[in-house]
């Protein structure tokens, strides 16, 4: 709702700079800025210059809407709550905020149960569940998380999760390491080998040398 209310609104008070052909054209000339055909600072006040009577316009006219009462003064600071709407849907929140930060989550129906779908984790064997996310779409999941993170998309595409992608990226930086470590081991007994082989090699020269100068006395 806050996104069609926010789009309705650009609409409305700022078409002139949100649409297509402004937006071809303002790559145009950021290009041109980019390859040293135009003057950035000229470009920019030209924006400036056609966007602040839009925005000045758009702070006198739009209607400001206020948030709806709950009914409840705020157990913290007695301030009247308010219905807020976040990336995740609806809350209650103090009116009083910033000064107050007192928020809770509105309570609705019972939360969607996961469903058995008659397939076993390709991973670790245990059912695979139709779950529900946050964001209100549908996934797959195994019914062994979180010891188990298999997720994949209803059309089967494979879904990464945040702890897993971190740590595969933490195996891949301590296999890296470990291959550097090895690398690095290798190179210095190589080495080693060779300076003594050199060390060696002098050795047994001057030796040959001194026993030949012996010979000749």
């Amino acid at each position: 709702d806050q996104g069609i209310l926010t789009t309705d609104r650009l609409d409305e008070y700022f078409s002139d700079i949100i649409n297509v052909s402004y937006t071809a054209t303002m790559e145009n000339r950021l290009d041109r800025i980019a390859d040293g055909k135009e003057n950035e600072v000229e470009v920019l006040r030209g924006f400036y210059n056609r966007f602040e009577p839009l925005l000045a316009n758009a702070y006198e006219s739009m209607e400001r809407l206020m948030p709806e009462e709950v009914g409840e003064a705020c157990p913290d600071c007695g301030s009247p709550l308010v219905y807020r709407t976040g990336r995740y849907g609806r809350f209650i929140s103090c009116s009083n905020f910033p000064k107050c930060h007192y928020t809770r989550q509105i309570f609705t129906a019972e939360k969607e149960k996961p469903e058995e779908i008659g397939q076993a984790c390709p991973e670790c064997g245990n059912p695979l569940l139709k779950r529900k996310s946050r964001y209100g779409t549908y996934f797959i999941g195994c019914s062994n998380y979180p010891s188990c993170t298999y997720m994949t998309s209803l059309t089967g595409e494979r879904i990464v999760s945040r702890a897993s992608a971190s740590a595969a990226k933490k195996t891949a930086g301590r296999m890296t390491t470990a291959k550097k470590t090895a690398a690095g081991k290798t190179a210095a007994k190589k080495t080693t080998a060779k300076k003594t082989a050199a060390r060696k090699t002098t050795t047994k020269k001057a030796a040959a040398k001194k026993t030949a100068k012996v010979s000749e006395e």
